[in-house]
């Protein structure tokens, strides 16, 4: 990708999608009891919807084409060498598809198949997207009781792309802030991130708690000063674990998260 480019695409404005003033004035006076903090900030994918689909089926894809080579290998170095660069705004999405494919062995023909099929059903996702089980009922209990919530990604989006993709989500107006690494130059866990975030919301790190399925990503929340949630099984780190969306209200009540 060209300097100019990527430093055009940093420079684009994160998009606020902030919620109605009278609304959230409603919810804060109809709260049953304070919350142990003042916002939430989380990442989209694991914790909004599976942003697993896509790459499940490329690798799929990949398997058939070129049968010796095992989805969790696959997987780690199209993160790693390819789609880490991506989300920094260092390379093109399709550009980085095509080097991971040549890397893989497979010859022109199956590339070019390949590339396009990828690209493609990447399109096609982007209408077919949907939120987990609990997601919107759970947030729109959040914001009747005041709490404030943002997104801090990685994605190879634009903050106005992912604003998009949370309205086809049906969570218009949920989140004030939607930051993207794409447009910072740098992936979580580095500060950026959480800090422009918090920066938006004007508050201090010590009213924010971050969600995520990412030890990584919670290492990083929790080194700036937030308060980082655990989501999932398999997730080590965290103030709190909770196993699904749903158990966040209970947890963001106990005044305990709040003095960690």
């Amino acid at each position: 990708m060209p300097m100019q480019e990527g430093e055009s695409r940093r420079a684009t404005a994160q998009r606020v999608v902030a919620p109605d003033a009278n609304e959230r004035s409603r919810g804060a006076r109809g709260a049953a009891s304070p919350l142990a903090v003042s916002a939430l900030l989380m990442e989209m994918s694991g914790v909004l919807h599976d942003a697993t689909v896509w790459w499940r089926w490329m690798a799929a894809l990949i398997q058939r084409l070129h049968g010796d080579l095992t989805p969790a290998t696959l997987q780690r170095e199209w993160i790693t060498g390819y789609l880490n660069a991506v989300r920094c705004g260092q390379r093109e999405f399709s550009e980085a598809l095509e080097s991971f494919l040549w890397a893989q062995g497979l010859s022109r023909g199956e590339i070019d198949e390949a590339l396009a099929a990828g690209l493609s059903r990447r399109r096609d996702l982007e209408f077919e997207v949907l939120p987990f089980p609990g997601v919107k009922k759970t947030l729109a209990r959040l914001r009747q009781r005041g709490l404030r919530m943002g997104i801090v990604t990685d994605a190879a989006h634009t903050s106005e792309e992912l604003s998009q993709r949370i309205e086809r989500l049906g969570l218009a107006g949920m989140f004030e802030t939607v930051v993207s690494s794409v447009e910072l130059g740098c992936i979580k866990p580095s500060a950026p991130g959480y800090r422009h975030a918090v920066g938006q919301l004007n508050l201090s790190a010590a009213e924010v708690a971050f969600l995520s399925t990412s030890d990584r990503d919670l290492e990083g929340a929790a080194a700036i000063g937030l308060r980082t949630i655990g989501l999932g099984g398999a997730v080590l780190r965290g103030d709190a674990k909770i196993g699904s969306i749903e158990e966040l209200m209970a947890t963001l009540e106990q005044r305990e998260l709040a003095s960690v």
